[in-house]
């Protein structure tokens, strides 16, 4: 299914893009994993284009504090996997039409 899909992407409130979607599942003990499908506008022929990135990483709590990394355990791959599949269906679902010259 081929829609148009243009929603607004930039969160006023932060003052920076945010993603069009997210999945942000529990990973290995202590951690999570989250990948996110980004909007992204390009020039192709002279023409502006809307097409997607994706982006991944694992969060956990080291002395205290959190930090975001794009290193995966073997457990985390899994969960992974898995993400990254449902931003695939995402993508593919939500590509926007292009008029065919």
């Amino acid at each position: 299914m081929s829609t148009d899909f243009e929603p607004d992407v930039f969160d006023e409130a932060e003052g920076k893009k945010r993603p069009l979607q997210s999945w942000n599942l529990p990973g290995s003990p202590g951690g999570r994993i989250e990948v996110a499908v980004w909007q992204n506008e390009y020039q192709h022929n002279g023409e502006t284009r809307i097409g997607f990135s994706c982006s991944a990483t694992r969060s956990y709590k080291k002395d205290g504090d959190f930090e975001k990394k794009p290193v995966f355990r073997l457990m985390d791959l899994f969960v992974l996997q898995y993400a990254i599949q449902q931003a695939i269906d995402f993508m593919i679902e939500h590509q926007p039409k292009r008029s065919k010259d």
